[in-house]
C-alpha cells in the first residue's frame, strides 16, 4: 500500500482554521488542510532567527556577485554563498511547515525529512507513546515525554512531529494535550 506524497502550500503554513465562508451543517466536508495546532513560541523564535540568517545570506550573496570585477570571482562568490542560502531557505520553510494537518478525508504529516499523506480509512488508531523525546526537536538532548503516532491498518506506525517536547509544546503540557486530543477526535469523527 503506497501513500500519496504532496507538497504543502507555503502561504497557508500558519493556517489552522476550517473554511469560515461555508455554512456548516451535517453535510459539510472539510476539504482544505487544517493545522490542528498553532506553532508554539520556540518554533516562532526559531523561524525568526532562520529568516534573519537567510536574509543576511541573501544580502551577502548579492554583494558577492555585484562587487567583484571578474566573472570567475562572481561565480565563486555566488556558489560559496548561494548553496548555504538555498539550504538555509529550505530549512526555514520546512521548519515553519512541519506539523500535522487534517481534512475530513486525510491526515498529512510534515517533518523536516518528508511529507506523508494518509487517508483516514487507513488509520487504525491514534496513540500516545511514552519514551524519550528530543528536546525542541534537536536530537542532542532527550527528555522523557510522549509522542503521538498513527497506527496504520497494515501494521506500520507513522510518527508525527507532535511530541510533548517539540518546539510547539515545550513547557506547554496543556497545549500538547489539547492538540493530541484534537487529532484523536478528528480521527474518530472521520472514521464514520
Amino acid at each position: 500500500m503506497s501513500y500519496q506524497q504532496s507538497r504543502p502550500s507555503l502561504l497557508r503554513v500558519f493556517s489552522r482554521d476550517p473554511d469560515r465562508h461555508v455554512p456548516v451543517d451535517e453535510e459539510y466536508v472539510q476539504s482544505k488542510w487544517v493545522r490542528i495546532y498553532r506553532p508554539g513560541p520556540w518554533r516562532t523564535v526559531g523561524f525568526i532567527v532562520m529568516v534573519f540568517l537567510t536574509s543576511w545570506l541573501a544580502i551577502m550573496t548579492i554583494l558577492a556577485t555585484a562587487i567583484p570585477q571578474t566573472i570567475l570571482t562572481k561565480l565563486v562568490g555566488f556558489v560559496l554563498l548561494g548553496v548555504p542560502l538555498f539550504v538555509c531557505g529550505w530549512l526555514t520553510i520546512r521548519m515553519a511547515e512541519s506539523g500535522v494537518y487534517v481534512t475530513d478525508r486525510q491526515v498529512r504529516v510534515i517533518s523536516l525529512t518528508g511529507v506523508t499523506v494518509v487517508p483516514w480509512q487507513d488509520v487504525a488508531d491514534v496513540r500516545r507513546t511514552p519514551g524519550p523525546q528530543a528536546l525542541l526537536g534537536v536530537a542532542l538532548f532527550y527528555r522523557d515525554g510522549e509522542r503521538v503516532a498513527l497506527v496504520l491498518r497494515n501494521g506500520d506506525g507513522l510518527q508525527t512531529p507532535l511530541t510533548s517536547h517539540s518546539p510547539d509544546f515545550t513547557g506547554r503540557a496543556e497545549a500538547y494535550d489539547m492538540a493530541a486530543l484534537r487529532l484523536e477526535r478528528w480521527w474518530e469523527e472521520s472514521r464514520t
